[in-house]
């Protein structure tokens, strides 16, 4: 997939292997303390938190990935 979104990079297939599970590991804690946060601590309803923290998650994941993977060359 990531070869119809963004550009290829001269990094190792195995380079980038190790990236991506480091960021998407991060992502995933992330997601799921942010989640705690508003769910137990601020008492938000929680349809509403996986809503906003899911969509802004692929955001940050998007453009964090393009920046990871993406050729810095270019």
């Amino acid at each position: 997939m990531k070869y119809f979104t963004f550009r290829s990079n001269p990094a190792s297939l195995s380079k980038q292997l190790i990236n991506y599970t480091a960021f998407a590991i991060g992502f995933r804690f992330s997601e799921y303390f942010l989640f705690r946060i508003f769910y137990s601590c601020l008492c938000f309803d929680y349809r509403i938190v996986v809503v906003t923290v899911l969509s802004a998650s692929t955001l940050l994941k998007f453009f964090t990935y393009k920046y990871i993977f993406d050729n810095p060359r270019k």
